[in-house]
């Protein structure tokens, strides 16, 4: 038998469907309506949908898809209308003769010139999101993902930097310091329903800095983004059509997140052939799309898109290159039963980031064979993913229990690959290094003075994403209800050869480093649920809308020593939102709607976090240098070599809260939110343990030498030495730092006044961050006691950290005038004050660890014991005294001009004026200079 793929999901569907009750007749019938916004297609809840046959009316309303269903309709012709508040009602007429669908667009109450916004928009939602649409990327000319942010509530225009990574940060100043990276990996980006994993990234130099015609460049530590995230310079904007950034509390089928969340949607459907060129002094940007509709409601979408830009205009030896491709394909199956939606994508990104020597500087690089060898320091860092998602969606078309099942299977796989080339020039011709990578002793090498080396990192993660989710909707009495369950599989784990690195000529120096091969680290697996329910009800001309649900999370296949083995982690999390009756004030309605949410978030950690490198420890116990003989000379090291695991690692937990209120009054728009954020193990490196170590120290002068005869080594049976104990430090991932947060964002848009033909848009928010340790801070003074080091650390209890505090507000006037295809905007972007403060710290431990690892209680004594006195911190005022920089603003200009409707013609000058004054600090006068930035591109449409 011949069976079609529509046909057996239909009756995989019929089975779980619940039947249609049997009292209903035959001779009745049911009309779902679909409720979308005109202009960006959004679904429209509460929207209010009326049937009228004769004397006889029916009513429904639509949930938080924009669906309402009425049944047990006779067949006939019906009146239908269309109302929502802020929307022109619709009306029209339909003849029901069998179960059918209707789609309604609703346009905003306002005129055309309303309609255009070219910024970000503030959800209507029961929690704070930002809404950018395809007419404001357009309009604010991105490079990249992170240009977007200038959108956000608090946000501010920057220059596109692509020499480092871009990592986004909500709802905070930002504080750079990798122990508070937990704020942007704690950001999740999903991609038409898709999230981008980046928990099997392990791309990192252990060497860290590479040496470039004799100045030091901190290439790796700028550029990798291990723990950190989506680095936002491998998005391109160009195929997107919605981008929403949840500043608030999501729905918990979104998770693997602290900060917030973006949900990316790309075109769909059939669309123009667009293409687009931007050139600025920095960067030059091509892209070129495309949708095609065929028959049988089948459709494809492609784009490709090519970005170049320099760091420095004048230096085209340090670039990053992006090429990124997609093709999205779609297919819908209808029948008298079913509904099927699937959608399948395939993209690859393809990013190249480099750094090589300008061969026309050598001023500090003396002539002769080292200038060859200056000449071939490189670093080139090469990323490529791969990427399929599959989703299916079946739609039962008979008013049912089940309203939608979907399923999502996809995955990514990436080969990257870091490669460095690096001339390394050292001080003295003793300097060595060990061989050994394993607990003992062995003899080591000297290193030349000058040598060549190479450091390479291949990287390989694979990802994959599976869920299963299901919707369902019903009513009790007066309530609407809208459930959702669904469960999750994910599976990350690295195939790369790792780090690769030649151990006699290391990169750094004297710096002994180990290779490390990726693919023997074990996988990363999760396995989660979500559970919500989503319920609205009117309570007079009151309607109130409340969304709870829970989240269930953990790892899998983990070592039974781990914590998170096996143990469940639950987010609650909790929405609310009243809408208040409209006011009516001068023939015009004021709209009010209160909303709030709390609920908890967590992070997971990462395969890097969990799985660290092993910890190495090199003690040299013979360094004896025969300058008659160097042939006879003879190093000796013990090796001591630690797994560094931390099997009590938990995931970073954030809890938020927010209430928001939202007024609209003559297509005037107020929306307003306080939040209060508070992460207290959020993860950072740090001292786990403690190893004391015995081992001998030999003396290096000939008295005390002895050489063996046979082979004119020095004899380590023979020679004297002294024992030497230490106090060797462990550290790993662990829970230490604690980020609070607390602020207000508000945004109002005011209706566009048609003489002028110009809006006004005002965003801002105020913003103070704490950055703080939470677990204990150990120190070891750098002070010498008889020639030695000192021995003893000092605990302190978690104090001391960082506040950072910001108010800023943006002044947006745009106007549009259709009649000469023309629109600009100018920003008056105006940074009220920022502040940066050391907090207090305590000056004294109230313990310390001795030599032998034994933590004893600091006491006053202590305070001027001989040795102990030293474990004190010194106090200095000067370090906490905040800076706060005063009054800023800069004036942006964007302006874009049409032809025939054809092409566009685009032009933006950042910080076209601006207004720095002068500050003083402790004394000293701050002076504030910035540079204009200016850019332009094409677009043309067919």
């Amino acid at each position: 038998m011949k069976f079609s793929l529509s046909y057996t999901l239909t009756m995989i569907l019929s089975i779980l469907s619940v039947a249609v009750p049997a009292q209903q007749r035959e001779s009745t019938w049911e009309l779902q309506v679909q409720v979308n916004d005109k202009q960006t297609k959004a679904p429209l809840e509460f929207a209010l949908v009326g049937l009228t046959n004769g004397s006889k009316h029916w009513g429904a309303m639509c949930n938080e898809q924009g669906t309402s269903v009425v049944n047990k309709l006779p067949a006939g012709t019906y009146k239908v209308s269309v109302s929502l508040l802020g929307y022109k009602k619709w009306e029209g007429e339909t003849v029901i003769t069998h179960n059918q669908s209707l789609r309604v667009l609703l346009t905003m109450n306002n005129n055309e010139l309303n309609e255009v916004v070219v910024t970000a928009s503030e959800s209507r939602g029961a929690t704070s999101s930002s809404v950018i649409d395809r007419r404001a990327m357009q309009h604010l000319q991105p490079s990249s993902f992170s240009d977007l942010l200038e959108l956000l509530p608090g946000g501010k225009a920057k220059d596109p930097s692509f020499s480092s990574v871009n990592a986004i940060r909500i709802r905070e100043v930002g504080l750079d310091d990798s122990k508070y990276s937990i704020s942007s990996l704690g950001t999740s980006f999903v991609m038409d329903g898709t999230p981008i994993s980046t928990d099997a990234n392990l791309q990192y130099l252990t060497s860290g800095d590479i040496t470039i015609a004799g100045t030091s460049a901190n290439t790796d530590s700028k550029r990798s983004s291990v723990n950190r995230g989506v680095d936002m310079r491998t998005l391109s904007t160009d195929q997107i059509e919605r981008v929403e950034v949840v500043r608030g509390i999501p729905s918990v089928q979104y998770g693997e997140l602290t900060s917030g969340l973006v949900k990316i949607e790309r075109k769909k459907g059939a669309t123009p052939w667009e293409a687009r060129l931007k050139v600025d002094g920095y960067s030059k940007l091509f892209a070129v799309s495309k949708g095609f509709g065929f028959a049988r409601k089948l459709n494809l979408n492609f784009g490709v898109d090519y970005l170049d830009s320099k760091n420095n205009p004048t230096n085209s030896y340090e670039g990053y290159q992006r090429l990124t491709y997609s093709i999205r394909l779609g297919k819908r199956w209808d029948n008298e039963r079913v509904g099927i939606d699937w959608r399948l994508n395939v993209d690859h990104a393809h990013t190249l980031d480099e750094t090589k020597v300008d061969p026309n500087m050598y001023d500090n690089v003396q002539a002769g064979a080292d200038l060859e060898y200056v000449k071939k320091d490189r670093y080139r860092s090469k990323y490529d993913r791969f990427s399929v998602s599959n989703t299916l969606q079946l739609t039962p078309k008979k008013r049912s229990f089940l309203e939608s099942v979907a399923f999502n299977a996809s995955a990514s796989y990436e080969m990257d690959k870091i490669e460095e080339t690096k001339f390394v020039q050292l001080n003295s011709v003793t300097l060595t290094i060990p061989v050994s990578d394993e607990t003992g002793t062995a003899d080591g090498i000297y290193l030349p003075s000058k040598y060549l080396t190479y450091h390479d990192v291949d990287g390989r993660p694979l990802s994959i994403f599976l869920q299963g989710k299901a919707n369902f909707k019903f009513a009790t009495a007066r309530v609407n209800h809208k459930a959702m369950v669904g469960a999750e599989y994910v599976f990350d784990k690295n195939y790369g050869d790792g780090q690769i690195i030649d151990r006699l000529r290391p990169p750094g120096g004297e710096n002994p480093l180990r290779s490390r091969k990726y693919s023997n680290i074990p996988a990363r697996q999760m396995a989660n649920f979500f559970v919500e329910d989503a319920l609205w009800m009117p309570l007079g001309r009151n309607v109130v809308k409340l969304i709870a649900g829970v989240r269930g999370m953990t790892m899998v296949g983990m070592d039974s020593r781990y914590r998170m083995n096996g143990k469940p982690y639950l987010d609650p999390r909790f929405n609310a939102e009243w809408r208040i009756p409209s006011i009516g004030i001068k023939d015009k309605e004021l709209s009010m709607a209160l909303s709030g949410g709390v609920g908890w978030h967590s992070k997971f950690p990462t395969l890097n976090q969990i799985y660290p490198d092993y910890a190495y420890e090199d003690y040299v116990r013979l360094n004896y240098y025969d300058v008659d003989a160097p042939e006879y000379s003879r190093v000796n090291y013990e090796t001591f070599k630690t797994q560094t695991f931390n099997y009590n690692l938990e995931p970073a937990r954030n809890r938020k809260w927010e209430v928001r209120l939202d007024m609209s009054y003559d297509n005037n728009r107020l929306s307003v939110t306080y939040f209060r954020e508070k992460m207290t193990n959020g993860f950072r490196s740090q001292v786990m343990d403690f190893m004391p170590i015995s081992t001998r120290r030999y003396y290096n002068d000939k008295d005390s030498v002895v050489i063996n005869p046979d082979t004119h080594l020095p004899d380590l049976e023979q020679s004297k030495y002294k024992e030497l104990n230490r106090l060797h430090t462990l550290s790993a991932t662990g829970n230490g730092t604690r980020i609070e947060k607390e602020g207000i964002e508000f945004t109002l848009s005011t209706k566009r006044f048609e003489r002028l033909k110009t809006r006004m848009t005002v965003t801002g928010a105020w913003f103070k961050t704490d950055y703080l340790n939470s677990s204990n801070l150990y120190r070891q003074p750098s002070v010498q006691i008889n020639g030695e080091p000192m021995q003893e650390i000092g605990i302190f209890n978690s104090s001391g950290g960082d506040r950072r505090e910001q108010f800023n507000t943006n002044f947006m006037f745009d106007t549009y005038i259709p009649l000469l295809g023309l629109e600009f905007s100018t920003s008056f972007q105006c940074m009220w004050f920022t502040l940066s403060q050391r907090l207090t710290e305590s000056r004294y431990p109230y313990a310390y660890v001795d030599a032998n690892g034994n933590i004893h209680p600091y006491t006053e004594a202590d305070k001027t014991d001989p040795l102990l006195k030293y474990l004190t911190r010194e106090s200095n005022p000067g370090l906490f005294v905040a800076d706060r920089k005063p009054f800023g603003m800069e004036v942006n200009l964007k302006a874009s001009k049409k032809i025939k409707n054809l092409a566009q013609i685009s032009v933006f000058v950042n910080k076209l004026l601006d207004y720095y004054p002068d500050y003083e600090i402790n004394g000293a006068v701050i002076k504030r200079n910035v540079s204009p930035y200016f850019g332009m591109e094409l677009n043309i449409t067919l």
